[in-house]
């Protein structure tokens, strides 16, 4: 800048700006643990999956098997998230990644790994017998097959679980049971498409061996 006085000019000395650096942001790890359980007379899918070290947010995106868009949400820093108003015996495809914003920047990190889910329930009935309880269940359009599982109600024992092939193979006998324990068994259907296979929602039921 020049200033005159008196017919002379004077100087200013120039003060260059500072130059801003970029903020670097470091990307948060990887979402793992990703677990979907669905309820069909609330038309919702609920998420859950493990704390990522310095995440301020995460990101849950999902979409109808065959569609090429994603609907994408935030979960505001929660690590469970419900996704509602889904439509019954339709395949979903969900994933989650960590956000980590700093400074005014945003970074994403990488996708969990995918989980695929069925909006699709089975009615379940169980029938107990000595040292063993049949489990018969209504055959579901489209499936691949059922996926059992089940273990003591008192939660001393280790959970079982087998699949039944076929559509219409809507009976399963589980042996070998102790007598007088309680169990508690859960079926749901499993939609195959190539490698991927899409599971339902459980149906569960206890039962008390003879």
């Amino acid at each position: 800048p020049v200033m005159q006085k008196d017919g002379v000019n004077y100087t200013g000395i120039y003060k260059k700006a500072a130059r801003k650096l970029p903020v670097v942001v470091s990307k948060p790890g990887k979402v793992t643990k990703l677990s979907t359980t669905g309820s069909v007379d609330k038309k919702t899918i609920n998420l859950k999956f493990a704390k990522v070290k310095d995440a301020t947010d995460y990101q849950v995106a999902y979409r109808k098997r065959g569609s090429k868009k994603w609907a994408k949400a935030l979960t505001k820093g929660k690590t469970t998230y419900t996704i509602k108003n889904l439509k019954v015996n339709t395949r979903y495809e969900f994933k989650v990644r960590a956000v980590k914003t700093s400074q005014g920047t945003t970074v994403y990190g990488s996708y969990s790994n995918t989980s695929y889910r069925w909006l699709k329930k089975t009615k379940l009935s169980l029938k107990a017998a000595a040292n063993k309880i049949k489990v018969s269940y209504k055959a579901v359009k489209g499936a691949y097959g059922y996926q059992i599982c089940w273990a003591p109600v008192s939660g001393t024992g280790t959970v079982k679980t087998v699949t039944v092939k076929g559509a219409n193979k809507t009976a399963y006998t589980l042996k070998k049971l102790v007598s007088g324990q309680k169990y508690y068994v859960r079926v749901r259907p499993i939609y195959k498409d190539g490698d991927t296979s899409y599971t339902g929602v459980y149906a569960k039921k206890e039962a008390t061996v003879k």
